[in-house]
């Protein structure tokens, strides 16, 4: 069937397709800036056209936009990959908020140190205040998740293309290199590091799942990202299978 979207729904404006008015994305989504990964950025992954849209006050004719119906099987898919999205992200912003109460302890103790309080009731013999690290447990769960994720990604011993697509689409693998990125060589806590390290084999046994069947797209989508994950390689986090993959048979 066909309709009319009304955007908002109180409100009298219509969605409007701009058919001459090409999108073209400002920056690629979960990349950053930097020298050596902006050639890489500029990689195409998907040769699909996109149009603008915005909302006009007046309803077009031709503005009627089809609505097809979709395959259970295909909804019951995307329903569990993005039920895995709002976990994953709030692990992310978890472990940046740990990074940012770190740097203000760190610059805490450098303050502490510079007024050399050494007098008996000072600040430096205050206990130290204890920010929300990672846990075994948040860990153990984060990474069971991901391999459940993984599983999900093969059917009958074979890859599933449209599985693999969902985790473009809803970013999944946006938000997991970001998580990567959060992984520090050096460590005050040994627990925390070994529970990252656990994080980051999770992450990357994923996208070796992600990248399985010689799908040209998938390598294309997280090629940006091999500066980065050549940093990783021999660290003991399983970076070294993912860069092999995305440089196989790539000349």
């Amino acid at each position: 069937g066909s309709c009319r979207i009304n955007h908002p729904p109180p409100m009298k404006f219509w969605l409007h397709a701009l058919k001459d008015a090409v999108y073209e994305r400002r920056v690629v989504v979960g990349e950053e800036a930097s020298e050596s990964s902006h050639e890489l950025a500029k990689l195409k992954w998907d040769k699909a056209t996109l149009q603008r849209i915005h909302v006009s006050e007046e309803m077009n004719y031709d503005d009627a936009f089809t609505i097809q119906e979709v395959d259970q099987e295909l909804m019951n898919d995307f329903n569990f990959v993005a039920g895995m999205v709002p976990p994953i992200a709030v692990f992310l912003e978890d472990l940046q908020n740990d990074s940012e109460d770190e740097a203000e302890e760190e610059q805490e103790d450098k303050e502490s140190v510079s007024r050399q309080d050494v007098f008996e009731g000072s600040d430096s013999e205050k206990p130290r205040r204890r920010h929300g690290r990672l846990t075994a447990k948040t860990a153990s769960d984060f990474c069971k998740a991901l391999a459940e994720l993984s599983d999900f990604m093969i059917v009958n011993g074979e890859p599933k293309k449209d599985r693999q697509k969902l985790l473009r689409n809803l970013q999944v693998m946006d938000t997991l290199v970001s998580i990567l990125k959060q992984y520090k060589t050096k460590y005050s806590d040994i627990e925390e590091k070994l529970l990252m390290v656990d994080v980051c084999e999770a992450i990357y046994n994923l996208l070796d799942k992600y990248l399985d069947g010689d799908s040209r797209k998938n390598e294309l989508y997280v090629a940006r990202h091999i500066p980065f994950f050549l940093t990783q390689v021999g660290l003991g986090l399983s970076a070294e299978s993912v860069s092999m993959e995305l440089v196989r048979d790539n000349r």
